[in-house]
């Protein structure tokens, strides 16, 4: 159960309130200590020729691969001056697809009308849907996260026409006082959990706690720790890091974390 339980939560720290309050209303104590950072990306000639080809109804489909990248979007229209309640309606005039239940539930909260959302919560499930439906010939808009990897080669059998715009990127944070916090407290045993949601988040913990203690030191302060992954992706990384994973829900959402967090002794 999580009542009681120390738990670190290595999401960006603007993304933190939801599993926080998650993990409070369960008696647990959120422990914040963010490995990823995003960033707006700033492309004023990009963002209009999107803007142009939404409002022309020629863009068949529109995919978000994540909250971020919609929120990123909508701020970058909304400082380059555009029109955000036409933006939203020019959207409207594609097909949408959310990657999960999260950007699905933040695109209809803004009026946007999701058409679908794959099975599989992830990119590989975004191309599946895709190879699924009849896209021969379509245009096709992927709004995402310019620090991931492309799908441009996976969508290559489809036929279509697709347009990769990149609303957001990653970086790695570094706050020397909240790391050496955190050591101190691994050190004293006072960390129940850890939860990882992307590959990138354990590879940046190891980092920023190789800035202050040695590599072979920071993965052993995670012993007796118990290690929640999001994904097969992420558990998999996070083994051939070091640590031993415990925790693997079978849905790649934060709610299925939770929900198996509350099965523990």
């Amino acid at each position: 159960m999580i009542r009681g339980k120390t738990i670190v939560i290595t999401r960006a720290e603007k993304d933190q309130e939801y599993l926080a309050k998650a993990i409070e209303t369960r008696g647990g104590i959120p422990y914040g200590f963010p490995t990823i950072g995003f960033r707006i990306v700033r492309n004023t000639a990009k963002l209009k020729r999107l803007v142009a080809l939404l409002d022309s109804g020629n863009i068949d489909y529109t995919v978000f691969l994540s909250q971020n990248g919609f929120a990123y979007f909508s701020e970058q229209c909304r400082t380059s001056g555009f029109d955000e309640t036409k933006i939203k309606g020019s959207i409207n005039k594609s097909r949408v697809i959310a990657i999960g239940p999260q950007t699905r539930q933040r695109l209809r909260s803004q009026g946007i009308r999701v058409w679908k959302m794959p099975t599989e919560h992830t990119s590989n499930g975004i191309v599946s849907l895709l190879k699924e439906t009849d896209v021969t010939g379509k245009n096709i808009v992927i709004i995402r996260n310019q620090s991931a990897k492309s799908l441009l080669d996976d969508m290559g059998d489809l036929k279509a026409n697709v347009i990769e715009f990149h609303s957001y990127k990653e970086y790695m944070p570094y706050n020397p006082i909240a790391t050496k916090r955190l050591i101190k407290e691994l050190s004293d045993k006072n960390i129940d959990v850890v939860i990882f949601g992307s590959p990138l988040a354990a590879e940046n913990m190891l980092k920023i706690m190789n800035m202050q203690v040695p590599r072979a030191k920071a993965i052993g302060l995670f012993d007796g720790v118990t290690i929640a992954a999001i994904g097969a992706t992420t558990m998999k990384r996070l083994q051939t890091l070091g640590f031993e994973v415990s925790i693997l829900p079978k849905s790649q959402n934060f709610n299925s974390i939770i929900e198996e967090l509350e099965k523990m002794e």
